[in-house]
């Protein structure tokens, strides 16, 4: 049933009713999904939309979430899943954090940035769970918690689309418009990136927002040889012993704290905190390589002043 029929022809039917059977074949499936529903109403059924395209409204009647596409490469996704939102909810998209490596294009991903770009929708993970390293156990164990927080906002959130020249930049934002999540999305890290600032949306100009980056951590695995000028010790890169501290240590990223109005968000702009140019990295300042991500948790607060 999940794939584009061609060339249709049924015994059944008469010579004057063959240009119908595409039409009837739908109401038949409709018709089977009709009793499943019934005779099963507290199971939560998955249409899927990449066999046979059937990402439709007939469909979500059935069953309220559909697999989006089985191209599941993290950046690939960003596209598929901002061209889906443009007509369907957040709650009817479902996304997959895939394993290290994509089976489409062979690219590898981090694992903060496939749960970033996964998140904004109905969370899962498809990966094989008894190869998972002990630093992706305690990671995922993390994301999962953070989903759980915020996943009502995640689902059902307004989502906006923000204008960039890096990558991409989403933004969803609770219907009293007290919460929102924004989540930035790089491609390429270029070399000596200038200063990055971000105007949001869908915030409330007379409220004071605190916003905070979700904690992430990075496996020193990806700074191979520049991981020795962050440790406090010297390890042969990719050596016996790195290998088993990248396993059970977790590199945080930089944590970044603001209190601004609404107003200011949105016309000023979020003024982020520098990326890493090659040289003088400090606890502040955001390490981004290649396809990084970041989720910033904006909350209303009526503590403090206004910054």
């Amino acid at each position: 049933m999940n794939r584009n029929l061609s060339d249709l022809y049924s015994t059944h039917a008469s010579i004057t009713h063959q240009s119908h059977l595409a039409h009837s074949y739908v109401l038949g499936l409709y018709a089977l999904l009709e009793r499943l529903k019934n005779s099963f109403p507290d199971i939560l059924f998955e249409s899927c939309s990449s066999g046979g395209n059937r990402f439709d409204l007939g469909m979500l009647y059935y069953m309220p979430q559909t697999w989006t596409s089985d191209n599941t490469d993290s950046f690939e996704r960003l596209k598929i899943q901002q061209g889906t939102s443009l007509a369907y909810p957040l709650s009817s998209i479902s996304n997959h954090v895939s394993d290290d490596v994509s089976h489409q294009v062979l690219r590898h991903t981090p694992l903060e940035t496939r749960f970033n770009v996964a998140c904004f929708g109905v969370l899962g993970y498809e990966l094989d769970l008894r190869k998972r390293s002990r630093f992706d156990v305690k990671v995922m164990k993390a994301q999962i918690a953070f989903y759980k927080q915020h996943r009502t906002l995640f689902q059902t959130g307004r989502l906006y689309e923000l204008q960039s020249d890096e990558g991409y930049q989403f933004m969803v934002v609770s219907a009293d418009k007290t919460k929102a999540i924004l989540g930035l999305f790089q491609g390429l890290m270029p070399v000596n990136p200038g200063h990055q600032t971000v105007k949001l949306k869908g915030l409330d100009p007379n409220k004071t927002y605190h916003i905070q980056n979700r904690k992430q951590y990075e496996n020193i695995k990806r700074f191979g040889a520049l991981s020795q000028h962050a440790l406090p010790i010297k390890l042969k890169p990719h050596g016996m012993l790195f290998n088993w501290i990248s396993n059970i240590y977790r590199f945080e990223v930089e944590r970044f704290e603001t209190t601004l109005s609404g107003e200011t968000l949105m016309n000023q702009g979020l003024h982020l905190s520098p990326r890493f140019t090659g040289t003088g990295h400090h606890a502040s300042m955001r390490l981004m390589p290649d396809f990084s991500s970041r989720l910033y948790v904006i909350k209303e607060t009526h503590d403090g002043d206004t910054i």
